[in-house]
């Protein structure tokens, strides 16, 4: 009976589900292309922040270290609506906010993350945690 109904799929439903597989595949090709484009847009504004804001050249990029970027970020004039300067402490803030954001959602304890992770497998609860770093990101 089963090889009855898999023959059947295969003759009678072949060309519809040919046309499924591959608008699955052009949609996937449209977001895969998307996204590509969104990460160029982001490399290009990076690079411009680095060459232009910075006066990092791109040969100097991979043998420029961190306390350099930071002293460069500092005397960057109006970086910051707020502040005429950064100070290190700001950058380091910034780069924490994240990570901050979600130990705060945690600590107030609207994500519970022991009760999560007794009923939820552990990459689900991984997914959860990712979630919320990506979404505190915009």
């Amino acid at each position: 009976r089963r090889r009855r109904l898999l023959r059947l799929l295969r003759v009678a439903y072949a060309p519809q589900l040919a046309l499924v597989l591959l608008g699955a595949l052009a949609l996937y090709t449209l977001f895969v292309a998307a996204h590509s484009v969104y990460a160029l847009y982001h490399f290009v504004s990076v690079r411009h922040f680095y060459a232009r804001v910075l006066r990092v050249p791109d040969a100097a990029l991979d043998s420029l270290e961190w306390h350099e970027v930071v002293r460069r970020v500092t005397r960057a004039p109006r970086l910051c609506r707020a502040k005429a300067r950064l100070t290190e402490l700001d950058v380091a803030n910034r780069i924490m906010r994240r990570d901050n954001y979600l130990i705060a959602i945690v600590n107030r304890g609207l994500l519970r993350a022991p009760p999560l992770r007794a009923w939820l497998p552990a990459w689900l609860a991984a997914a959860l945690c990712l979630t919320v770093r990506r979404s505190s990101r915009r």
